[in-house]
Parts: structure tokens; C-alpha cells; sequence
């Protein structure tokens, strides 16, 4: 297992742990019942982390990574470019990869825990001030423009990827989960559209909410205000196809009606 180590973390860390949660994650449970992509909480010298762990899904996808790098490597790639945009993301620590003649074997992210942070969805469950939602839905709108303003689309960009932080008594969000993450040179407007009907679809809010939240999207943007009609009817067909498509393989993914 080969290590990159973030200058921040690397007092702090040692080969000692690194080694640890390697081996931890290989003896930790049966083939069987092992996940293809596992993640868990772990305390470090430095404190306690996030380890995020990922194996090839299948054997076409070790032909595939014989040339492109890990997932846990794009995670990071992606996480750095969402940072120098300027959205909040977890600190990256480390990386490690094991790579072989088939190419790479299995990856290890290491990033800040935010432990205790509700996911988006719970939070938006929980009792909260409007203002407060007002606030955290403008925060987020302008991360998610500052992301599509790059090129950037997460593809997964459901409630269960957005954690809540808490800076005194303001919410701050923060986006997770960037290994399936496209990169274009132009902004799509068909993938921004994907991107906001997950979260549309998979957050609770209620209708003034989304509606403000797309407008404040726009804003950031700097889209017209008169295409926020538009955008709103594109973005609700998205939602309702993304409801069928999960409904088709018997799962019931919808948050509102």
C-alpha cells in the first residue's frame, strides 16, 4: 500500500497507523458480507479521522483502472477542486493505494471526520428556525453554482451527501461523496439540472424552499431571474423520472410528493 500523506497530517500520523487501517479493514470481516465500498470513523494521533475504503466492483472495472486512477484518487482530485472554488469539503489527510498487474486493488481515503454532523435530510427533519433553513439554503446554492461554474457535477448529490456543520449558531454545509464526479470543460446545463433534482427530490423542504433555493442558485449564477419558471419545470420533470427510474427497481427513494 502506497501513502500520499497532506503536509498538515503528516506530524501527526505514522506508518504505525497507516499500516493499521489497512490491515484492520482486510481482517474486519468475510468476503461475503464485506461491502465494495466501506467507510467508519477511526481515531489517529492526530485525533479522530474518516477512512473511506473502496475495492473494484467487479473484473471489467480492474481491466478499466489498469490505466485511470483509483476512485479513492479521484475522490481527492475532485474534493481539492471543489476547495480551490471555494466549497466547503472535508479536509483531505491521506490517500493510500494498492495496485497490481490488473491494475489498482483496493484504496483507502483518510479525511477530517465532521463527527456528529446530521446529513442534510436529518438535519431538514429536525426542528430549525426558518431562518436558519433560509441561511443554509443560500450557503448551499452557492456551492453547488461555484461547482457547476467549474465544470464540475457530482452526479449523487442527494441529502445524504451534504453534512451540517455548525459555525456558533450558523449551519454550514458541506458536500461529500465526489468519486463518481464529472469534469467538463463547459457547464451542462442537463447536468446541473440532474444535480439539483437529487437534491430536490431527496431533501424534505417545502415548495417556497425549493423555490427560494433555485433562486438563489440562479442569482449565483448570474442567470436571468425571468428563467427561474423554466428551470423550475426542468428541474421537477428531472425529479419525477429519477423517482420512476428507482420506483422501476423496486425502491422508494422519494422524500415528498
Amino acid at each position: 500500500m502506497r501513502w500520499l500523506v497532506a503536509p498538515g497530517f503528516l506530524a501527526a500520523a505514522d506508518a504505525g497507523f497507516l499500516a493499521a487501517a489497512d490491515r484492520d479493514w482486510r481482517t474486519g470481516s468475510d468476503r461475503a458480507g464485506r461491502r465494495r465500498r466501506w467507510h467508519r470513523l477511526a481515531g489517529s494521533p492526530g485525533g479522530e479521522v474518516f477512512l473511506k475504503y473502496y475495492l473494484p466492483r467487479s473484473r471489467l472495472e480492474r481491466i478499466k483502472y489498469m490505466l485511470r486512477a483509483s476512485r479513492a484518487s479521484a475522490e481527492w482530485r475532485n474534493a481539492s477542486r471543489l476547495a480551490d472554488a471555494g466549497v466547503n469539503v472535508p479536509a483531505l489527510l491521506a490517500i493510500g493505494e494498492s495496485r497490481g498487474a490488473g491494475g489498482w486493488r483496493r484504496s483507502i481515503l483518510v479525511t477530517q471526520s465532521l463527527a456528529g454532523a446530521p446529513t442534510l435530510l436529518e438535519w431538514s427533519r429536525g426542528a430549525c428556525a426558518c431562518g436558519e433553513a433560509r441561511r443554509l439554503g443560500g450557503r448551499l446554492a452557492r456551492s453547488v453554482a461555484a461547482m457547476h461554474d467549474q465544470g464540475l457535477f457530482h452526479r449523487d448529490l442527494h441529502g445524504d451527501n451534504v453534512l451540517v456543520t455548525s459555525r456558533g449558531d450558523e449551519p454550514e454545509p458541506y458536500l461529500v461523496d465526489f468519486h463518481e464526479m464529472l469534469r467538463l470543460p463547459w457547464s451542462s446545463r442537463r447536468l446541473c439540472i440532474d444535480d439539483l433534482a437529487r437534491l430536490n427530490g431527496f431533501v424534505e423542504a417545502g415548495a417556497r424552499q425549493r423555490v427560494r433555493f433555485l433562486r438563489d442558485y440562479l442569482a449565483a449564477r448570474g442567470i436571468d431571474r425571468r428563467e427561474l419558471r423554466r428551470w423550475l419545470a426542468a428541474v421537477d420533470r428531472r425529479t419525477r423520472r429519477i423517482w420512476d427510474y428507482y420506483d422501476g427497481k423496486g425502491r422508494d427513494y422519494r422524500r415528498y410528493a
